[in-house]
């Protein structure tokens, strides 16, 4: 074996540094990158700041997805433009401020987020409970309060029919000498109504007051009518009429259509049954129950659904076609029988309802 051959790797090794400067370049190199990895790679790793820490902000579980139970507000979701997981919400996270669509927030360049119009409570927003809902077939959430007995209008003491008389719609009446208000209740048995009230109470602003018009129907077109009762009807002056007529509902299907003429309460108390799902009958016979002084007036119109007797009506689209009118009814004389009982009762409840006009007079 040769003397190089046997040489030691250190001594060749030294030879080569000192006689290939190249070389030498390349392993310096090579032994300082070595050493930076090593030294490196003993550091823990940076976390991304787009991922977000533990110590910064916490996430909640969203409960699983369910019927409100507040008609009072209607949820609005506050997440902000920044992506969160679908399945959490972030929690303490500050209300944000909405603009317009498409605005940025004041001060800044980051476009805001935009969210829908708040709105009220709308009757999709109730929770169904079979428990809760009575006769009616509501959801106590959605019937509201049941009156009984008599309601205080206007200072007057209104008489009800027997059972219990849900709110469909009310408003105030304002006029340049006399001003009161309106309210429609209805008795809804199983989502039908069955029976409605419109209560008209106006008192004069100044005394003794100018009186009101004649109670249409009590001294004019009374062959319209199926039966009439008039003690007294003076124009602007002392008034006391009861009537018995036919209301046929189909206009009330057309509540929404504004070009059908509807009188305003009638069109929100058709509205409200609409939006709670309650149907009614094509003709109702109705009792209105007029008096007036002339420092005010009480209209009462007691309406009265003849399914409820197991009575059916042929298909009509205005009073004058109806089974009901009082020139049709002769020829159905299960129908006249009807409006005979009811005759009874308006007799009986007349005292009852003119005690009711005086319970209102001026210092009572």
């Amino acid at each position: 074996m040769s003397s190089t051959n046997s040489e030691p790797w250190f001594r060749t090794f030294r030879r080569l540094w000192q006689r290939a400067p190249l070389w030498r370049l390349i392993g310096m190199s090579a032994g300082a990158l070595t050493l930076l990895f090593i030294l490196f790679s003993r550091y823990p790793h940076h976390q991304s700041a787009s991922t977000g820490s533990a110590s910064n902000a916490s996430y909640i579980s969203q409960a699983p997805a369910s019927a409100p139970t507040d008609i009072n507000a209607r949820h609005v979701a506050t997440t902000s433009i920044t992506s969160t997981p679908s399945h959490a919400v972030l929690a303490n996270t500050p209300v944000p401020v909405y603009l317009a669509k498409g605005t940025k927030q004041p001060g800044t360049s980051k476009l805001v987020a935009s969210v829908p119009k708040v709105h009220t409570a709308s009757l999709s927003l109730a929770t169904p409970s079979s428990s809760s809902a009575g006769s009616s077939g509501l959801d106590n959430g959605v019937a509201g309060r049941s009156y009984n007995g008599s309601l205080r209008v206007d200072g007057f003491n209104v008489p009800l029919p027997g059972g219990n008389w849900l709110m469909l719609a009310n408003t105030s009446v304002k006029l340049p000498s006399s001003a009161g208000e309106m309210i429609y209740l209805g008795q809804i048995k199983k989502k039908r109504l069955v029976g409605a009230i419109r209560i008209t109470a106006v008192r004069s602003l100044a005394r003794p007051g100018a009186g009101f018009r004649a109670a249409p129907g009590c001294i004019d077109h009374q062959e319209d009518n199926n039966f009439v009762m008039s003690e007294e009807v003076i124009p602007n002056g002392h008034q006391a009429c009861w009537i018995i007529g036919i209301e046929v509902t189909s206009p009330l299907q057309q509540w929404a259509d504004r070009a059908v003429k509807l009188d305003s309460l009638d069109r929100a108390a058709a509205g409200d049954m609409a939006a709670k799902g309650v149907s009614y009958p094509q003709d109702l016979v109705l009792v209105r129950f007029t008096r007036a002084e002339t420092w005010g007036v009480l209209e009462v119109k007691y309406f009265f659904s003849p399914e409820t007797a197991g009575i059916k009506s042929n298909d009509a689209f205005s009073p004058r076609d109806s089974d009901w009118f009082a020139q049709n009814i002769s020829r159905f004389p299960e129908k006249q029988a009807y409006i005979d009982k009811l005759k009874q009762w308006a007799t009986q409840f007349w005292p009852r309802f003119k005690n009711a006009f005086d319970s209102g007079q001026p210092g009572n």
